[in-house]
């Protein structure tokens, strides 16, 4: 029986959760460094109810979204790269059996598939010129043929590893300052120890760490 197809389109889907996941980032570094600096400037600083369950929630779903992400990657057994037809000069995708790529480099891609993002090419790949044997003119030395061009990252990588970075930079600091101010309100130290706790998880799913039978 064939798989009755979904009534929202792929495309869609995948609009819809890079738009949530980058407001939940965007949300989560703007209120904890609000409250960190409010915090560090002021004697005594207030912060709503409101505030505090959504830099909680906030902070768990974020870390939830980089755990999810790195626990899905796999080791490829070929790298996908695009090379230029040595006649026509287009450049068309193809199958090397290369080294895999590195463990970052799976995880920040298997990442950006969860952020809902798609390969796109960071820049074109160029490669030297090489003469076709039987075309080149009389008296003119055949050039040798260039080696073949190496993968570059991909926007869904660069904005992956962005979204990894405000996450660690963040939570980081809200952990220095839950642990070292004398007193720090509910709102960073509960996101602190929550990203802590996300953190963890994240680095089994980074390292591949299973529990063993």
């Amino acid at each position: 029986m064939d798989r009755p197809e979904s009534l929202v389109p792929e495309q869609l889907k995948r609009m819809l959760t890079l738009t949530l996941t980058l407001v939940a980032i965007v949300l989560y570094a703007a209120i904890l460094m609000s409250a960190m600096v409010s915090t560090l400037t002021r004697q005594e600083p207030m912060f709503s109810d409101n505030m505090e369950r959504a830099a909680g929630l906030l902070s768990g779903l974020v870390g939830a979204v980089v755990t999810a992400g790195f626990a899905r990657s796999k080791r490829p057994v070929a790298t996908p790269i695009a090379v230029p037809h040595p006649i026509s000069g287009e450049t068309a995708a193809s199958w090397w059996r290369l080294r895999p790529p590195s463990r970052a480099s799976r995880n920040l891609d298997s990442l950006g598939d969860v952020l809902g993002l798609t390969d796109l090419p960071g820049a074109p790949l160029r490669s030297a010129p090489s003469t076709v044997p039987g075309e080149s003119g009389e008296g003119e030395e055949e050039e040798e043929p260039a080696p073949a061009p190496m993968p570059i990252m991909s926007v869904k990588i660069w904005v992956a590893l962005l979204y990894v970075l405000v996450y660690m930079l963040v939570g980081l600091a809200a952990f220095i300052v839950a642990i070292w101010w004398p007193s720090v309100p509910d709102i960073i130290a509960n996101s602190a120890w929550v990203w802590f706790g996300t953190l963890i998880s994240s680095a089994y799913s980074f390292f591949g760490l299973e529990a063993q039978a």
